[in-house]
């Protein structure tokens, strides 16, 4: 029987506690802080250091959500930037000839009641994939059909509005 290996999401460390990535933000930093150094006036480089000091520490050692910071903050400027997608929006569903436009529908909310024969009746059709039926739950779902029928024809299914394309 095989091994599976283990900490395959760690990366190895190559000096000390740094991994390949944290030299190169280091060494990056120190890179461009020595050329600086020879560049500007002492003032002056102490004034741009700070930041590109500040930038390399967050970029080798701060991890947040597990995560290195660079793609921590990719995924925060894609965040901001791209437009947000809503996956389900429900939509408000109207028909001209039925309702006028002014006037608010009014919905009629009733409280059904569930007996314990109907469970049993439900529960026994489910338990058989649809092979037993029972009268009770034949006629609920006829009830629950004959409901959807009626609303549909006042206006309250799930159809949309047909648009007009003449504009």
């Amino acid at each position: 029987m095989e091994e599976v290996p283990q900490f395959i999401n760690t990366q190895d460390k190559i000096a000390g506690p740094f991994t390949w990535k944290q030299l190169a933000w280091l060494g990056g930093a120190g890179m461009i802080l020595a050329l600086l150094w020879q560049l500007l006036i002492r003032p002056v480089f102490f004034v741009v250091a700070v930041p590109i000091v500040i930038i390399a520490g967050l970029l080798t050692f701060f991890r947040p959500y597990q995560m290195s910071f660079i793609s921590y903050l990719g995924h925060l400027l894609a965040y901001l930037f791209k437009p947000r997608t809503y996956l389900w929006q429900r939509e408000v569903i109207t028909h001209d000839d039925d309702v006028q436009e002014n006037q608010p529908q009014e919905v009629q909310h009733s409280q059904k009641s569930v007996s314990l024969e109907d469970v049993h009746a439900l529960t026994e059709a489910l338990d058989s994939h649809g092979s037993v039926r029972n009268e009770r739950l034949q006629a609920i779902i006829a009830q629950n059909l004959s409901q959807s029928a009626h609303k549909n024809s006042l206006g309250l299914g799930r159809t949309k509005k047909p648009e007009n394309k003449e504009a």
